[in-house]
């Protein structure tokens, strides 16, 4: 995710691998923008607390 501004979350009812959602950490706490639209921050991933916002 080094070339990424934004990632655009829309994601619902998903899930994600801890890998995954290691790397999306990393890259937003390196400055990388996290948007989330169609319920995609609010209803998804509900097994990993670092998303339920």
């Amino acid at each position: 995710m080094g070339n990424v501004d934004l990632v655009i979350h829309h994601i619902t009812m998903g899930k994600i691998k801890p890998e995954e959602s290691k790397a999306l950490q990393k890259a937003i706490s390196k400055g990388v923008g996290l948007a989330g639209c169609h319920g995609g921050l609010g209803n998804s991933f509900k097994r990993m607390p670092n998303f339920n916002i």
